[in-house]
C-alpha cells in the first residue's frame, strides 16, 4: 500500500543505491551473493580495518544507551 502512494519501494530496489554509495567511499567493491537454495541475496560490504574499529566503538556506545524497553 505504501509503495502505491510513493512512500515505499519495490523489494530489492535499494541495492543499486547502496552499491553506488559504497563505491563512492572507495572502500572496495560490494558483492552480491545469490543464495538460491536459501532463496535470499546477501550483500557483502568490505570495510577497512580502521573503520571497522570505529564502527565497533559506535555500536558499544549505542548499546550502552539502550533500555530494557
Amino acid at each position: 500500500m505504501l509503495r502505491m502512494v510513493g512512500f515505499g519501494e519495490n523489494i530489492g530496489s535499494g541495492f543499486p543505491k547502496i552499491i553506488s554509495a559504497w563505491k563512492e567511499t572507495n572502500w572496495g567493491e560490494p558483492e552480491l551473493k545469490n543464495k538460491i537454495e536459501l532463496d535470499e541475496v546477501e550483500l557483502v560490504l568490505p570495510v577497512p580495518a580502521m573503520t571497522a574499529n570505529v564502527v565497533k566503538d559506535v555500536v558499544k556506545d549505542v548499546v550502552k544507551e539502550l533500555t530494557d524497553r
